[in-house]
């Protein structure tokens, strides 16, 4: 389906779609996207290409601001970008952030 991202949000207004409670956004860089891709060593996907990566990133940042002025969602952004190597408890705070914002009700 390729259409505008404005009539997409038309289509969406109209027909009523209830949003979740919680968004959970990964926020990855497209650049630092497509290093992760390419150290996989396998053939690229059909949309592993830098260019679509961050055509999708700019349409998930304006689809998400479109979410947060026409919806009742809360949009949670978390910093995928990082070298979860460096923060070995990055995963683990996430988990308690939803516990602590009893995010499973």
């Amino acid at each position: 389906l390729n259409i505008p991202f404005e009539e997409g949000c038309d289509i969406i207004k109209k027909s009523n779609l209830k949003f979740p409670k919680y968004i959970i956004y990964l926020d990855c860089n497209p650049e630092i996207a497509i290093k992760r891709i390419s150290a996989r060593n396998e053939e690229k996907e059909i949309f592993e290409k830098l260019d679509m990566l961050k055509q999708v990133y700019e349409n998930y940042k304006k689809g998400l601001e479109w979410i947060s002025r026409n919806s009742d969602a809360k949009i949670i952004r978390l910093d995928a970008s990082i070298d979860l190597t460096n923060y070995p408890d990055y995963i683990k705070r996430i988990a308690e952030i939803i516990d602590e914002r009893n995010l499973y009700n």
